[in-house]
């Protein structure tokens, strides 16, 4: 999926287990049929929605299962749909996994004439993540970080920290309004717009309609001004979104990253956005949830000598795509270099993980920087060509683990040297003294898990397993003859 060299060695982490699945999906592909000679294929087919509401869900890893081995994989289209065609009767489990819900599994048995249309629904499931916030000496480190409290020490503007910003958003929806309040509050400009940074990037414009005079303060936020911000203003944000803000006049001292011609006359308004706080609020019986929001991908306008970008962002640990993920790309505009002339500029993820950067410099390096949330992915780079793709990914996921012991019916003592598998997956472990196994980083998720033990029954046995959790397992085999007195498995 690569289309140019990248690195990272995250990235190569995150392409090992996709590797092996592919490359078992080909052996399958070459040894499926032999198996089953004679009979017809069939189709697996459905739909996914989500449990709550019924509603298709995009953007869906959908994996069918059989022999130990993935048979087919797909992603859900935005009706949420997917299909296999040309499978093989047999016994498969059918794996569904989307960010922002639990993970799915059922067995399915295929015959010659496929199945009945299938209805998933998937459980909402939080995803559970670090704090957004670390506090040092009481403030959020975020902001520490960005010079929040080193300007607000200086005082050249007025300045919103986040305690205050929680507390005075009752009865307001849209960011843009809220804005205009914050306006009220201090010193405004003469402008007819004034611009508006979000996290560093301009997002766009509020209008000026204040004078430069202290008496525009209004402290009861009583005033509403008769002109409305614009609607393009953060329209994909709610005031939910808004975790500090800072106001600066005109001819003051404006942050670099916001400083040009139209802030030194006019002022800024820079705002710093509280993404945790936002799922927390919106959905409060759920806890963190994945942000929804419509992305439409760039269409290039396919100007010489310019080139489009395409990729993927996926969690590290799943591979399940990563929708209203940011990537950041900063490169040298054509015939420049140097790093102090490296241009920035921020896509988002759309709903099934898919990110496009349109009309960048044929030829140029490409610093490619992902995040999630409060998740950060580590830096890739590549050079822009024709036909270069990247695949991204995220550490979002907590793995977990599953420790067991594998022993005889009979006797209750350990086998060594037995092999435990998940069914449906590469993840395997071999049993050592005393029967004893571990499996480490693996997806949270339902498996079942076999021990492959020759003269004796291999059961399969559900086991669940829980982000940054061990879960137990203990796997008793019996001897397929009941009269048998096997002590030793004849692998």
């Amino acid at each position: 999926m690569i289309g140019a060299t990248a690195t990272g060695s995250a990235r190569s982490r995150g392409r090992g287990v996709t590797r092996r699945l592919k490359f078992m999906a080909f052996a399958l592909s070459v040894a499926w049929p032999m198996a089953a000679a004679g009979q017809e294929p069939g189709r697996v087919a459905g739909v996914v929605r989500a449990a709550n509401t019924g509603a298709p869900v995009e953007g869906a890893a959908v994996r069918l299962a059989g022999a130990d081995v993935v048979v087919a994989e797909t992603i859900t289209g935005p009706g949420g749909a997917f299909a296999f065609d040309g499978i093989a009767p047999g016994a498969y489990v059918l794996g569904v996994r989307r960010i922002g819900f639990a993970a799915y599994s059922v067995p399915l048995e295929v015959g010659p004439d496929g199945l009945a249309p299938l209805d998933v629904r998937l459980l909402l499931d939080p995803v559970e993540v670090e704090p957004l916030e670390v506090d040092v000496e009481g403030r959020p480190l975020r902001l520490v970080e960005t010079g929040f409290y080193d300007r607000l020490e200086d005082g050249w503007g007025t300045y919103f920290e986040p305690e205050w910003i929680r507390t005075r958003t009752a009865g307001f929806a849209g960011l843009s309004r809220f804005v205009s309040n914050l306006q009220m509050r201090a010193p405004q400009s003469r402008c007819p717009k004034v611009q508006v940074y979000y996290d560093r990037k301009r997002i766009g414009d509020a209008a000026g309609w204040g004078t430069s005079r202290p008496r525009s303060i209004n402290s009861g936020g009583t005033h509403q001004p008769a002109v409305e911000p614009p609607e393009q203003l953060l329209d994909e944000l709610s005031v939910t979104d808004l975790g500090a803000a800072e106001l600066y006049p005109a001819s003051s001292p404006i942050p670099l990253f916001a400083l040009n011609d139209t802030t030194v006359n006019c002022g800024v308004i820079i705002l710093w956005s509280d993404w945790m706080a936002q799922m927390e609020r919106e959905v409060p019986q759920m806890g963190r949830v994945v942000p929804q929001i419509e992305v439409e991908l760039c269409e290039p306008a396919g100007r010489a000598g310019e080139v489009t970008l395409d990729g993927t962002v996926e969690d590290r640990l799943t591979e399940v795509p990563l929708p209203a993920a940011r990537i950041q790309a900063s490169f040298a505009p054509a015939g420049e270099r140097g790093l102090h002339e490296l241009r920035e500029i921020e896509a988002r993820s759309d709903s099934t993980g898919r990110f496009r950067f349109c009309d960048l410099p044929s030829g140029a390096d490409v610093t490619l920087s992902p995040s999630y949330g409060p998740h950060q992915g580590e830096a890739a780079t590549l050079r822009v060509e024709p036909g270069a793709a990247a695949r991204l990914v995220v550490p979002v996921t907590v793995p977990g683990a599953v420790v067991g012991r594998v022993v005889n019916g009979n006797t209750g003592r350990g086998f060594s040297a037995v092999p435990v598998v998940l069914v449906g997956t590469d993840f395997r472990a071999v049993t050592g003294s005393g029967g004893r196994f571990a499996m480490e980083n693996l997806p949270p998720g339902s498996y079942e898990m076999r021990a492959e033990c020759g003269g004796f029954e291999s059961p399969t046995q559900r086991v669940v397993v829980s982000e940054a959790q061990q879960a137990r397992v203990l796997l008793v085999l019996e001897p397929e003859d009941p009269g048998s007195d096997l002590r030793r498995c004849d692998n």
